[in-house]
């Protein structure tokens, strides 16, 4: 069984074990911006996250699957609409647990907790040659918003 809740200052390791996972496709992706580390989040990080309860986790049993990393933002002025947006930082599901339903899972309790804080939207950005990962959140309905364009200088 499957169960949620937002992380505590024990999970460091856990998540960080999951968070290299994430990371280290990013190193991948691009060698020239990001560094293979032991903590891609460090311990005041983490240590905040947990604070403002914005780290959730994706538990079976005792075991951490899954974690998600999201900040609330406010979003108000002259030329746009109010609105609340829940950000996603991260989503990761261990690699062994992988097409089991969990990511579809953490995505619909993300959206149950920001309904609850009083979000209008889920927003997160993915890297474009990560085509699994636009693949699933575009099954979750999920659609493209905007494009990022780099040029190496």
């Amino acid at each position: 069984m499957l169960t949620f809740r937002t992380a505590a200052e024990p999970d460091f390791e856990h998540v960080n074990r999951l968070a290299r996972q994430v990371h280290e496709l990013h190193v991948s992706l691009h060698p020239d911006l990001y560094r293979s580390v032991k903590h891609p989040i460090s311990c005041e990080e983490f240590r905040e996250m947990v604070e403002r309860d914005q780290l959730v986790v994706a538990c079976r049993g005792e075991h951490i699957v899954a974690y998600a990393a999201f900040a609330v933002r406010d979003f108000d002025g002259a030329s746009i609409l109010p609105r609340r947006v829940m950000m996603l930082d991260a989503l990761c599901v261990d690699g062994p647990c992988r097409r089991q339903g969990i990511a579809h899972a953490m995505l619909e309790e993300l959206c149950r907790r920001g309904r609850a804080l009083g979000c209008t939207d889920l927003q997160l950005a993915c890297d474009s040659r990560n085509t699994s990962a636009l693949a699933f959140y575009e099954a979750q309905g999920m659609q493209r918003k905007l494009i990022q364009f780099r040029k190496k200088l």
